[in-house]
C-alpha cells in the first residue's frame, strides 16, 4: 500500500471549545493512518522545558526565544511524515506577540499547516464546560484565537461552532472538510 501524503491539521480554540475531544474523534474518522499530537506547552518534548513551564508558565524572554522554540523545533521534527496528523493548538501567544523576533522564530519553528480549524462557541456554553472561566474569559480568549486563526498560514481554513452541535456531528463536519481537501477539492 503507498504512503499517504501527509495532511497537516492545526486544532485551535479557546479552553472548552472542543479541540481534543474533536482531534480523538477525527482520529477514529479518517482514514489510516491518522495521528494525533497535543502541541501545547504542557507536553514539552524535553523535561527541564516542561518544569520551567509548570512553574513560570509561558513567561520569560529566554524561554520564549531558545527554549519554548527548540522544544518545538525538536516535536516538529518528531511528527509522523504521512497520513492525517492533528495537532491540538499552538501558543497562541507567539503569533500574536508584539515582538517581532517572537514572531519570527515561531514562524519558523512551527510546521507549515495544510489545513487549520478554530474550534469556537457561546461563552456561557464554553463556561459551563470550563467552570474555572468566567463567560467573560470565555469570550475574551476566543477573541485571541481568532485572532491566531487569522494569522496562521494554511491552504484551508474552517470555523465550526462546537456548542451548537453533538460532538459526533462537529467531528463528521470537520472530517469531511479535511477529506475533501485531501482528494483535491478546495
Amino acid at each position: 500500500m503507498p504512503a499517504i501524503r501527509r495532511v497537516l491539521t492545526l486544532v485551535i480554540g479557546t479552553d472548552g471549545a472542543g479541540k481534543s475531544t474533536l482531534c480523538e474523534n477525527l482520529r477514529e474518522r479518517l482514514p489510516v493512518p491518522a495521528h494525533y499530537r497535543y502541541f501545547g506547552l504542557r507536553e514539552a518534548h524535553f523535561t527541564f522545558v516542561k518544569r520551567w513551564y509548570e512553574k513560570h508558565g509561558d513567561h520569560g524572554l529566554s524561554a520564549r526565544l531558545v527554549l519554548f522554540p527548540l522544544d518545538y523545533a525538536l516535536r516538529r521534527r518528531s511528527l509522523p511524515r504521512d497520513g492525517h496528523v492533528l495537532l491540538d493548538r499552538i501558543p497562541g501567544w507567539a503569533m500574536l506577540s508584539e515582538n517581532a523576533l517572537v514572531r519570527a522564530i515561531f514562524g519558523f519553528v512551527l510546521p507549515r499547516f495544510d489545513i487549520v480549524i478554530l474550534c469556537h462557541g457561546d461563552a456561557e456554553v464554553l463556561s459551563a464546560r470550563k467552570p474555572e472561566h468566567t463567560p467573560a474569559q470565555c469570550q475574551k480568549d476566543s477573541a485571541k484565537w481568532r485572532s491566531v486563526y487569522v494569522r496562521v498560514p494554511a491552504v484551508r481554513k474552517m470555523e465550526i461552532d462546537t456548542t451548537e452541535m453533538v460532538p459526533e456531528e462537529v467531528a463528521a463536519r470537520a472530517a469531511a472538510f479535511i477529506v475533501s481537501g485531501a482528494k483535491g477539492e478546495t
